[in-house]
């Protein structure tokens, strides 16, 4: 969800409140997309958001230049499922780093 944009934070409305990234297609974010950690690299926002499939939540990450029109990538998940992480996994914190992210 977005906000309607204002000067300062006392000045935020609800009721302008609009989806900005939902589940879509069959994908493995196809039931849910929920906790979006958004960071900003460069001129881009990066969200690193969880995506539910109905057997799993696994992070995902979608890239917007203007916090309204957001683009998944296709490498979604980025994250798969195998090994100690195959059921639950959300992204709480990312840091930039020369040839990707970290991702804790």
């Amino acid at each position: 969800m977005k906000l309607e944009d204002v000067g300062n934070p006392s000045s935020f409305d609800p009721s302008t409140a609009r989806t900005v990234l939902k589940p879509e297609g069959e994908g493995s974010d196809a039931n849910d997309v929920k906790d979006p950690y958004i960071i900003s690299v460069g001129r881009k926002l990066h969200m690193f958001y969880t995506g539910w499939d109905g057997a799993g939540e696994r992070p995902h990450l979608a890239i917007s230049s203007n916090g309204e029109n957001w683009e998944k990538i296709p490498e979604n998940p980025i994250l798969s499922r195998e090994g100690w992480h195959d059921c639950l996994t959300r992204v709480s914190c990312v840091f930039p780093q020369e040839n990707g992210f970290t991702m804790i």
